[in-house]
C-alpha cells in the first residue's frame, strides 16, 4: 500500500505482513435483549461481557467477536506530514454537544450526562452523584421535599396527560352512569345482564387507567427515560382494572375461598349446612359486617408498594398479604406521607361529594329541571318535573319521546361530569407520578423481582397465588358447569319426570370430583409441564432426580392423590414448603417431583 506524502514521494506498508497488521478502530457492537428483543449497540469493550438492559432492566450477554489490538506506531505513522495531510482537525463536529468522558450526545439545556453522570464542564462526578452511586440509589432524605413538588411540576409539563384523562374519565362515567340506570330500568334478564356489563366494564375502565398511568410513569422513571406518549387502550385499561378491582380481595382470599366451599357444599349437604349456619349468621351481623369493610380498606395503605411491584416483570409480591404489610411496616412513615398528599390533592374531590350528598335533593331537581327544558327546546312538548320526576303529558309519550329523554340527559350528564371529573382528573396524574417516585426512592428496600433464575425452587407465596389462580379457574368452570346441569336437570324433569331428573344427580357430582383430578394430571403431564396457573406464573413442573419436563403421568397422578392429602387439613400441608430446604410440598415428595422456575434466558 502507497501513501502519498506532502513532499511528492511515498511510503510503503505492507498490509497484511505480521509486523504492520492492519489496525481497525473499536467498532460499537449490537446484542438483543433476551427478554424485550430490543437491539442494544454496546461500545467495543464490552464484548465477551454480561450488560443490563435500558429498556427492560434484563441481563444482555454480549457476542466475544474478535477484537485487535492496535499495532505499533510505524515511522508513516508519527509523520507530522502525513497527519497535516490528513487534516483531522476538521473531523470534529461542531453541531453536538458530546459527554467529555463517554461521549454520549447531549441536549444543550443538559449538566450531566445522563448516561455516566459525570458534569459536563468539569468531566468529573459531583459530590451529590457520588454518593448516590456508592447508595446505589437517590437520598432518601429528598423524599420529604421532592415529592409533591415533583408531582405538581410533571403535570404541568405533561398537561396533555391530565387533559386526556380527563375527556376520557369524563365519557366513561356518563357511559357507566347511564348504564347502571338502565340496568335498573330494565325488568328482563337479558337486558340487565346487558347494561349491568357494560356499566362494570367502563368501571373498571376508569381504574384500570389510573393503574396503567401509574405503571408506565414508574416504569419510564426507573428506567431514566423520557415519558413515553401514553395512550388510552381499553382493552388492556379494562384488563388492569379487573386486576385492581381483584387485587384487596386477593389480599382476604384465605378468608374467602374456604367460606364460598363451604357455602356450596351446605346448598347439597345436610350435614355441612348444620355445621355452617351459626358460621354464616355470625358472619350476617351488623358488626361483622362492618368490620369486613374496615378490613377490605387496609391493602389500600401498601398502594404505592404495590404499584413498585406492579411495574416489575414479576409482580407476584404485590398480591401476597404478608409480603405487603412486611414491606409497608418498613416504610410505614414515608406510606403515611405520601398518603397525606393524596388526601390533601383530593381536597376538591371530597368538598365535590360532601355538596353532592348534602345537596342531593337539588341536584337532581336540577338535573331533572335541564333535561326537560332540552327535551321541550328540541321535541316541542311540555314535560314538567314532579316530585323528582317527569310528567309526560298523555298526548306526547312514545318511543321517540323516550329516546330524546335519554339523549339529553346523557347530554347533560357529561356536561355534569365535566366539572366533577375534573376534580380529580388532573389530580390522578400528580398521584401517579408520586407513586413513581416513591419507586424511584425505595425500590431497592422492597424486594422487587426483576429475573428469575431457570431450575430454581418456587417460594410459598408464588405456589399459593398459582394455586388460588387454579382454584378460581376450577370454580368458574364447574360453576357454568353447574348451570347448565341445572338447565338439563328441568328439562328432563319436565319430560320425563322427577324421578328420572334425580337419577343424573350423582353422576354429576362425580363429574364436579373427577375435573379437578383430570385437570392437574392432564395439565401437569402435558407440553407445557404445568396448569393454567402455573404457565401464566413462569413455572413448571420436572422431576426431582434429573429435571426432566414434562413428567409422567404415572408422576402426575401421585401428585393429584398427594394433593389430596396436602389440602384436606385446610391447607396446612403447604406449609412444609416454607421449612423444606428445597421448598417441597408433600405431594412433590410422594411424586418425587419439584415446581420451579422456567427461568429468563439471561445467557451464560
Amino acid at each position: 500500500m502507497r501513501l502519498a506524502c506532502r513532499g511528492g514521494g511515498s511510503k510503503e506498508g505492507s498490509e497484511g505482513s505480521p509486523t504492520s497488521p492492519v489496525w481497525r478502530p473499536p467498532m460499537p457492537v449490537k446484542a438483543r435483549c433476551p427478554r424485550c428483543k430490543k437491539v442494544l449497540t454496546l461500545p467495543d469493550a464490552a464484548r465477551g461481557k454480561r450488560a443490563k438492559c435500558r429498556h427492560c432492566g434484563g441481563v444482555v450477554p454480549v457476542p466475544a467477536g474478535k477484537r485487535q489490538a492496535a499495532p505499533a506506531r510505524t515511522s508513516s505513522q508519527q509523520d507530522p506530514d502525513l497527519l497535516d495531510a490528513l487534516r483531522i482537525g476538521s473531523v470534529e463536529d461542531q453541531q453536538r454537544r458530546v459527554c467529555p468522558r463517554c461521549a454520549t450526545v447531549v441536549g444543550e439545556d443538559d449538566i450531566e450526562c445522563p448516561k455516566c453522570h459525570v458534569n459536563l464542564e468539569t468531566g468529573l462526578l459531583s459530590r451529590k452523584m457520588k454518593i448516590m452511586l456508592e447508595r446505589g440509589g437517590p437520598d432518601p432524605d429528598d423524599y420529604w421535599g421532592d415529592l409533591w413538588r415533583d408531582g405538581f411540576r410533571f403535570l404541568k409539563e405533561h398537561l396533555r396527560l391530565g387533559v386526556q384523562t380527563w375527556i376520557s374519565w369524563s365519557i366513561f362515567a356518563t357511559v357507566a352512569a347511564g348504564a347502571t340506570y338502565m340496568a335498573q330500568y330494565c325488568e328482563r334478564l337479558p337486558l340487565i345482564a346487558f347494561w349491568s356489563g357494560l356499566a362494570f366494564i367502563s368501571w373498571v375502565t376508569i381504574i384500570g387507567w389510573y393503574w396503567y398511568l401509574t405503571i408506565e410513569l414508574t416504569r419510564a422513571l426507573l428506567r431514566k427515560e423520557k415519558t413515553p406518549r401514553i395512550q388510552l387502550g381499553f382493552v388492556s385499561c379494562a384488563a388492569l382494572g379487573i386486576r385492581g378491582v381483584a387485587w384487596p380481595v386477593a389480599h382476604y382470599a384465605p378468608l374467602v375461598c374456604p367460606l364460598v366451599l363451604l357455602k356450596v357444599l351446605s346448598l347439597h349437604f345436610e350435614a355441612v349446612a348444620g355445621f355452617a349456619q351459626p358460621v354464616f349468621d355470625l358472619l350476617d351481623s351488623q358488626g361483622v359486617r362492618l368490620a369486613a369493610g374496615g378490613m377490605l380498606l387496609l391493602p389500600y395503605l401498601s398502594y404505592p408498594v404495590a404499584a413498585t411491584h406492579m411495574a416489575m416483570p414479576y409482580t407476584y409480591k404485590a398480591w401476597l398479604p404478608f409480603h405487603m404489610a412486611k414491606l409497608t411496616i418498613k416504610r410505614l412513615p414515608q406510606v403515611l406521607y405520601w398518603w397525606l398528599w393524596v388526601l390533601i390533592i383530593h381536597l376538591p374531590l371530597i368538598l365535590c361529594a360532601v355538596l353532592v350528598v348534602v345537596f342531593r335533593d337539588s341536584v337532581i331537581d336540577g338535573f331533572l329541571r335541564a333535561v326537560a327544558g332540552m327535551t321541550n327546546t328540541v321535541w316541542g312538548t311540555e314535560i314538567t318535573v314532579s316530585g323528582q320526576q317527569l310528567s309526560i303529558p298523555e298526548n306526547a309519550r312514545g318511543v321517540m319521546t323516550s329516546l330524546v329523554i335519554a339523549a339529553n340527559s346523557l347530554l347533560v350528564m357529561l356536561f355534569a361530569n365535566l366539572f366533577v371529573v375534573a376534580t380529580v382528573a388532573f389530580p390522578c396524574v400528580v398521584v401517579s407520578r408520586m407513586a413513581a417516585r416513591f419507586a424511584h426512592f425505595f425500590r431497592r428496600d422492597l424486594e422487587t423481582i426483576q429475573y428469575t433464575v431457570e431450575n430454581d425452587p418456587v417460594p410459598f407465596g408464588a405456589r399459593y397465588l398459582i394455586g388460588l389462580v387454579d382454584f378460581v379457574i376450577i370454580f368458574a368452570v364447574e360453576g357454568v358447569a353447574a348451570v347448565l346441569f341445572f338447565v338439563f336437570y328441568k328439562v328432563v324433569a319436565t319430560a320425563a319426570g322427577e324421578a328420572t331428573a334425580q337419577s343424573f344427580i350423582y353422576a354429576f357430582y362425580a363429574v364436579l370430583v373427577a375435573f379437578p383430578f383430570a385437570y392437574y394430571v392432564f395439565q401437569e403431564c402435558g407440553p407445557n409441564a404445568g396448569t393454567l396457573g402455573k404457565v401464566a406464573f413462569g413455572v413448571r413442573v420436572q422431576t426431582s432426580a434429573k429435571g426432566r419436563f414434562p413428567i409422567k403421568r404415572d408422576r402426575a397422578i401421585r401428585r393429584a392423590i398427594g394433593r389430596v392429602a396436602t389440602a384436606l387439613p385446610a391447607g396446612l400441608g403447604m406449609l412444609l414448603v416454607l421449612v423444606h430446604p428445597e421448598k417441597l410440598a408433600p405431594h412433590d415428595l410422594m411424586s418425587r417431583t419439584r415446581v420451579v422456575w422456567v427461568g429468563d434466558d439471561v445467557g451464560e
